[in-house]
């Protein structure tokens, strides 16, 4: 009996999971982020396979380098200069607007 043979939608979904970039993975990890944000307004391009994002995070202070931390750790991400933005009044910082744009390879 001849074998099936996948399709091309099919061949870059599996080929995506192998390089751990797979559309629901990413999407899995982008929401995470939401815990420790007060807003996350991040778009993922691709279909089937990511081929980027990018967006804004707003952030509390204190959860800054956790969220940071989450991202530069999701797989086969490669960044243009991420870029914080204090918002506030000085010595009194509220937030933190984090903003992103990545390459998924």
């Amino acid at each position: 009996m001849a074998t099936k043979k996948a399709r091309g939608s099919e061949k870059m979904s599996g080929s995506s999971k192998k390089a751990g970039g797979s559309q629901s993975s990413l999407a899995a990890r982008l929401q995470a982020l939401s815990k420790g944000a007060l807003s996350n307004d991040i778009l993922v391009r691709g279909t089937p396979r990511p081929d980027a994002f990018k967006g804004t995070i707003t952030v509390k202070p204190s959860a800054a380098g956790g969220v940071l931390n989450k991202l530069l750790k999701i797989p086969g991400a490669q960044y243009k200069p991420v870029q914080l933005f204090p918002k506030g009044q000085p010595p009194a910082i509220d937030q933190i607007v984090i903003k992103v744009d990545a390459k998924i390879r």
